[in-house]
């Protein structure tokens, strides 16, 4: 069970409300949910600075902030977190708007019970896994990319040398051998490897 602990910011200024969230995710189940509650925006930002956290619940009508300017304030902060907005608008444009805005799902208040409230939480945080994978591998196929690019460089450059050189092979192989300790020197082996089994 401890592995499988999601740390949740309840954002909720209504008690009463919070107070029923809180025993649906104490009956939502197959996971361990840890509930840090704050009743206002500015409060959440600290919390999200200072602690982990794998999710936000975040109600749009608080104190100091209405609305999808909510949102936005979090994702200022912890830009990848999953938000699930809880709010009494059941607008589908409006629901729309926030997950435009940066919110995973949106859930309205009075109907949902503890499953899909558990089930919500369980899909947003899969999904921001997920995605943060995807981005690490983009991450790495981009830095691959660049040096490729610079190997082909490196390449190009040897040819042009060894074409003009022709009669002096050792110069050739020295001019090749210096370029290879060069880009040795820059990249890790497991990047050499991956790189080695493109070109082949």
């Amino acid at each position: 069970m401890v592995n499988n602990r999601i740390n949740i910011v309840l954002v909720e200024d209504n008690a009463t409300d919070a107070m029923l969230i809180r025993k649906m995710l104490a009956s939502a189940s197959e996971e361990a949910f840890e509930v840090n509650q704050v009743s206002t925006i500015s409060a959440a930002v600290n919390l999200l600075s200072e602690h982990p956290c794998d999710l936000v619940l975040l109600d749009l009508s608080l104190p100091d902030g209405e609305g999808l300017n909510n949102i936005v304030a979090l994702k200022k902060v912890r830009r990848r977190i999953p938000i699930l907005v809880l709010t009494a608008n059941n607008d589908y444009y409006f629901s729309i708007n926030a997950i435009q805005n940066g919110a995973h799902d949106y859930l309205v208040k009075g109907s949902f019970n503890s499953v899909l409230l558990g089930r919500a939480i369980r899909y947003a945080v899969e999904r921001s896994k997920q995605e943060n994978e995807l981005n690490q591998y983009l991450k790495k196929v981009e830095h691959l990319n660049t040096l490729l690019h610079k190997l082909n460089e490196d390449k190009n450059e040897f040819m042009a040398i060894a074409s003009h050189d022709m009669k002096n092979p050792l110069g050739v192989i020295y001019s090749l051998s210096e370029s290879m300790l060069k880009e040795i020197d820059t990249i890790g082996k497991e990047e050499l490897a991956e790189l080695l089994s493109i070109i082949n």
